[in-house]
């Protein structure tokens, strides 16, 4: 998810920090962001609304 990645270094956050504001256990976050796993829908909908984008541009 290279867009999940770009969107979380504009808000200039670390993977630990994302992962707190999105109530993820760090190695789940990290295993979305490098592309590991894919998150579930729940998930993406609630990334695309802290970033205040759309699902396709994370993915």
């Amino acid at each position: 998810m290279n867009g999940l990645k770009a969107k979380r270094e504009e808000k200039g956050l670390s993977l630990a920090q994302m992962a707190r504001e999105l109530g993820l256990a760090f190695q789940t976050y990290c295993n979305y962001e490098y592309g590991r796993r894919q998150a579930p829908y729940v998930v993406l909908k609630a990334m695309a609304a802290f970033f205040e984008c759309t699902i396709d541009e994370l993915l």
